[in-house]
């Protein structure tokens, strides 16, 4: 049976930026980066990710590239005859995220919570049962769900890697976050999803992560790992 692995680091805000592990390719993606902090979650992001393969897979995972599509979802490839697995990162103000499993497609999504005015943002994020249902909540409950819901369709998204040309409007999740309504021929049956409703009350942030797979997904576990900065060097 696979495992969905998410791994889930916080970087302080002046951590260093460690480059010794980028290859060539991605250090001059990160310098083309204006932003000091967004080459910062650049960088430990991918470091992260390689943390991550080596964790579950040892050795094996030196043969594998990391490539990232025009659409910019991160893949592995390799030479190998076993095929890699799919990979997807996520990061928002001083967390990074990383998913690792074996299945088709996956894609992840973190968001550090702010304050926000929802009514004004429903209309490009939630569709009218979700909106609906969203206000019969209690009042203190509205912003983590709405964000909930943003990070499960922003999951979906990435594993697609259709990005912002999928809308989000045209998503619907029941109150148990079952996929309930998307565009025919853009989203197929057989998805999976996890969101950590934990980490909203204990560190402001939420995550969900979506997944499909040929084989029956309703049993994939799914494994958060927390690591800490000094296991990245």
């Amino acid at each position: 049976m696979s495992v969905i692995h998410i791994f889930l680091v916080e970087i302080a805000p002046l951590a260093d930026i460690n480059t010794s592990r980028l290859s060539v390719e991605e250090r001059e993606r990160m310098l083309a980066i204006g932003s000091s902090h967004r080459r910062r979650q650049f960088a430990y992001g991918r470091r992260l990710l390689r943390h991550a393969l080596a964790y579950l897979y040892g050795n094996a995972s030196e043969a594998w590239t990391l490539i990232v599509a025009e659409s910019g979802r991160p893949f592995l490839v390799t030479d190998s005859p076993d095929s890699p697995p799919a990979v997807s990162l996520s990061h928002s103000g001083r967390w990074i995220a990383c998913a690792v499993a074996e299945v088709m497609q996956l894609g992840i999504d973190i968001e550090i919570g702010k304050p926000r005015n929802i009514d004004s943002l429903s209309e490009a994020v939630l569709d009218v049962k979700e909106t609906a249902a969203l206000r019969a909540l209690p009042e203190a409950l509205h912003l983590p769900r709405f964000y909930e819901l943003w990070c499960l369709k922003e999951a979906l998204a990435k594993a697609l890697g259709l990005g912002m040309a999928l809308s989000f409007s045209d998503l619907g999740f029941s109150p148990d976050n079952r996929l309930v309504v998307a565009p025919e021929g853009v989203v197929a049956p057989g998805w999976e999803f996890r969101s950590f409703r934990s980490l909203w009350y204990a560190e402001q942030a939420m995550l969900a992560v979506a997944w499909s797979s040929a084989e029956n997904t309703a049993f994939y576990p799914v494994d958060l790992h927390r690591v800490e900065p000094t296991d990245l060097d």
